[in-house]
């Protein structure tokens, strides 16, 4: 019987601070024991037990079976498909919300590149009981962004119950409500991630909006209100036992607002307080960052916000990923690139006008320019387009300058 790691590697290890889990492993020879003998003395120890096999397609005989308990992170995949309590989902990456970003053509386009789901730009409670034309713009969804979550922030449970109402019959797929925004003139107000600072109230607000709607009820919440105040673990103990189906935790504090590096490790510590999945999000830049979050965390997903931007084909690349036998998908062509940047800003002017697509366009463009030769100076065009026709100017400059580029990796 060999056992790895040895006493004194399990010492080095340790003195790593960036390990706290460490896997003990035990070789045994099949010809004293089967593993079907194993599998049963570890189910006494645990409810919790796999068996993996070596053996491939039609074979009998494999070199290796591997055995455990109590796995510190588990996928369930069946035919390509994720469940998150009643909600079925394909993939394990989902686009965070972002005001004045993720409008309806961006999610339809992030969904078209494998979005698990799309949560929209936030909208008011109280806007939403007015029936302003602007909120009722932001609820208005696509038929081809589904599934979908439109989220809300507020401070009152009664208008959180009302406004939750009027959103379900946008037809989302889920309810979100926002207990992490850190911009002044939400949090300002007592809405947002000021809600952390009142645990009660979150779960006042949950039970009143799953008591609204016959729908899956989600929170997105921080770290805490700042370091002296981390209460992510309480805050979703109230939201769970309100009956929440899901939480996303953003491993930043308030007064961090959105500087680096993000937390994960309250994130770790949200998923093992709580039973309902959890959604872990912050820094997650690619797939390299995806897999080391779910690996570090036991996150049930990621949430993509700034990551996705200019680069929708990150959903494809990290669901990729956990689909095609964890291989890295190659990054997209030149080409396509354009393709791509075309068809999302022809997106943005048919919704809202070329004049308003365009001014909102240029940001986008901006995002897309990220690690092009001559980056800088597409920018600047970018920030300066009026058109359809100046987008054209733009796009064949950047291929002209760009063909003989490699984007391999």
């Amino acid at each position: 019987m060999k056992i790895l790691p040895t006493l004194a590697e399990v010492r080095e290890i340790a003195s790593d601070v960036n390990y706290n889990v460490l896997p003990v492993s035990c070789e045994i020879l099949s010809d004293f024991t089967t593993p079907i003998e194993i599998i049963k003395i570890l189910k006494n120890v645990s409810t919790h037990c796999y068996m993996l096999e070596s053996a491939q397609a039609n074979e009998t005989w494999g070199r290796y079976t591997f055995l455990g308990f109590d796995p510190k992170m588990e996928i369930t995949c069946v035919d390509g498909e994720m469940k998150i309590g009643n909600l079925t989902l394909n993939g394990v990456a989902a686009l965070a919300p972002m005001a004045g970003a993720t409008d309806r053509p961006f999610r339809e386009l992030c969904c078209s590149f494998g979005a698990a789901y799309c949560v929209t730009e936030m909208v008011s409670t109280r806007a939403l009981q007015y029936n302003y034309k602007k909120t009722q713009e932001l609820i208005t969804l696509g038929e081809k962004e589904h599934p979908v979550a439109i989220q809300m922030f507020g401070d009152d449970p009664l208008i959180f119950a009302s406004a939750a109402k009027r959103a379900a019959a946008a037809g989302p797929d889920v309810i979100d409500i926002n207990m992490g925004c850190p911009v002044p003139k939400i949090a300002g107000n007592n809405c947002g991630s000021a809600l952390m600072k009142k645990p009660p109230l979150c779960g006042d607000i949950v039970r009143a909006v799953k008591n609204a709607v016959d729908l899956p009820v989600t929170v997105k919440i921080r770290k805490g209100w700042d370091e002296n105040s981390v209460n992510a673990v309480e805050v979703a103990k109230y939201c769970e036992d309100a009956g929440v189906d899901a939480i996303c935790v953003h491993g930043r504090t308030r007064t961090q607002m959105y500087e680096p590096p993000a937390d994960w490790d309250i994130i770790r510590q949200v998923k093992e307080a709580v039973k309902v999945p959890v959604i872990g999000n912050g820094d997650v830049k690619c797939v390299q960052d995806a897999v080391r979050m779910m690996n570090e965390t036991g996150c049930d997903m990621v949430m993509i916000g700034r990551g996705a931007l200019g680069n929708p084909w990150i959903f494809r690349e990290i669901n990729g990923y956990f689909s095609s036998g964890l291989r890295i998908m190659p990054p997209p062509t030149l080409a396509e690139r354009i393709v791509v940047i075309k068809k999302h800003m022809d997106a943005l002017c048919a919704a809202k006008g070329e004049g308003r697509g365009m001014r909102e366009a240029r940001k986008h463009v901006a995002w897309y320019m990220h690690g092009l030769r001559g980056a800088a100076e597409f920018r600047r065009m970018a920030g300066e387009l009026e058109t359809l026709s100046d987008l054209d100017k733009l796009l064949e400059k950047v291929y002209i300058e760009n063909k003989d580029v490699s984007f391999d990796p």
